[in-house]
């Protein structure tokens, strides 16, 4: 994951932190335990996020299409 967001970000020393949406692939029964919710979480801020969403609905996210405050505002309501 570290490697990921490097890659993305470039050796820039000054770039800032990115909000990462979590999206777990395997369908799933039902919805994600908070275990399974808080390691996503986890993984994500220790691999330098400043902000983590973890998308939980079958629906696929279109990401050139769907914006970040849009989506967080969709899993808040």
């Amino acid at each position: 994951m570290q490697y990921a967001v490097r890659e993305v970000l470039g050796n820039n020393k000054f770039a800032i932190s990115p909000r990462i949406v979590m999206h777990q692939l395997e369908k799933v029964d039902g919805e994600l335990t908070d275990i399974e919710e808080r390691v996503l979480k986890e993984l994500a801020m220790g691999a330098g996020a400043r902000e983590v969403l973890v998308y939980h609905h079958s629906v696929r996210i279109h990401a050139q299409q769907t914006s970040y405050t849009a989506l967080k505002k969709q899993l808040c309501s």
